[in-house]
């Protein structure tokens, strides 16, 4: 059966859209903010702030990568449509930043709800003493730590360095895309197992499966 390529024109369209949407609309939301007794509001105005700051970032990150994944057989492939023309390295931290973004939506509001938490249970809360610096520090703790986490899995995501795509995923992403794998170009290549052609076993990539299941925990 034979591929047609693959018309990205609606998802940029799209992608554009929600961005322009996000910035209008956030910047409405700090607005409003800015109009209501900032005192009674204490420090979580600033972290609607950081909050409305963050959903433009991705926002803007989404129009500009309009990221996409191509499942293989054992693995799949992540790249930038908007940027996979670009050299290998630019192209490649356009992934990372999209992916650290995109995992960043779920801290955020973890972090988010928090904070509200601690801030509706006023006094009685035993975080009530933590000012906007601690919580601003333990972010930057996070981050630091978050990073450190994504690096990792990342230089994981392939089983060995002389590892090679099949042929079948190469032909696909050259069919569907316009994109050859044979050559370097921005992408994240995630390889769950690999089969050996001699014998037909299959080896886990066991850093990528624990990474997908905490990530799905």
């Amino acid at each position: 059966m034979s591929m047609s390529a693959f018309d990205a024109s609606a998802h940029v369209v799209f992608n554009w859209a929600m961005a322009i949407f996000a910035l209008l609309f956030n910047v409405l939301l700090v607005v409003l903010v800015r109009k209501v007794n900032v005192a009674a509001m204490g420090s979580y105005a600033v972290l609607i702030d950081v909050s409305a700051v963050m959903d433009i970032v991705i926002a803007l990150s989404n129009a500009v990568v309009v990221p996409n994944i191509h499942m293989g057989k054992y693995s799949f492939v992540v790249f930038g449509v908007g940027t996979c023309t670009w050299p290998a390295f630019p192209g490649m931290i356009s992934i990372y930043v999209f992916d650290l973004l995109f995992y960043q939506t779920f801290a955020l509001l973890s972090f988010h709800f928090i904070y509200r938490y601690v801030v509706l249970q006023g006094s009685t809360s035993s975080l009530a003493f933590l000012s906007i610096w601690h919580w601003a520090a333990a972010a930057v703790i996070f981050e630091l730590l978050f990073n450190a986490v994504m690096a990792f899995f990342i230089s994981h995501y392939e089983p060995r360095t002389d590892w090679k795509p099949d042929a079948q995923l190469v032909e696909d992403m050259r069919a569907y895309y316009g994109v050859n794998m044979t050559k370097p170009f921005g992408h994240f290549h995630v390889v769950y197992a690999e089969i050996d052609n001699l014998n037909g076993s299959m080896t886990w990539n066991w850093p990528i499966v624990i990474y997908t299941l905490s990530i799905l925990g």
